[in-house]
């Protein structure tokens, strides 16, 4: 089961972010390729992901400038819950064209370790938000509640990006217990 995130969803917001510029997009504009991670890579085995399986798209368009969007997705969705990791595309040219690029580390497989928050063995409910920080630049925060499926961590993590999407920083761990999900 493979669903390709399109740029038909990027173009509704597009349309709620502006109430007075829109964009009217004819063709659908594949986002995302084959999956970013290796099999696995979760290090358990209580339940196989489905590789290629994206869901729970979302996209923000950025206030400065509405030709900026950032998607993100559920990749490599668990049937009980979670995925592999969040996928992350940007586009500067209003959905037209996406790049993907190197999602934060909101779990193992996506880099997630002890020491950068992320050492958790799946994500889900990805959030992206774009807004103004104190000088009136373009600041892009995501967020994922991330969790073990072998035990009951869990944890809200957000990470932030100064540069459009294109590099995102280390989470920020919210909340992180152990007392159930």
């Amino acid at each position: 089961m493979r669903v390709r995130i399109s740029v038909v969803m990027a173009s509704a917001l597009v349309l709620g972010a502006s109430m007075t510029a829109y964009a009217v997009v004819g063709n659908t504009v594949t986002v995302t390729g084959t999956s970013p991670f290796s099999l696995g890579c979760e290090q358990t085995t209580t339940a196989g992901a489905y590789p290629g399986a994206e869901v729970e798209p979302f996209v923000a368009t950025d206030p400065t400038n509405a030709r900026n969007l950032i998607g993100v997705w559920q990749q490599d969705r668990f049937p009980n819950g979670g995925s592999r990791g969040l996928g992350t595309a940007i586009s500067n040219d209003g959905g037209a064209n996406w790049t993907t690029v190197t999602p934060p580390t909101f779990s193992r497989c996506a880099g997630g370790t002890v020491a950068n928050g992320g050492d958790l063995e799946r994500a889900t409910d990805p959030w992206v938000s774009i807004g103004k920080d104190r000088n009136g630049l373009s600041v892009a925060y995501q967020i994922s509640d991330s969790f073990n499926d072998t035990n009951t961590t869990n944890a809200i993590l957000v990470s932030r990006s100064t540069d459009g999407g294109t590099t995102w920083q280390n989470p920020v761990t919210v909340l992180r217990e152990s007392g159930g999900r």
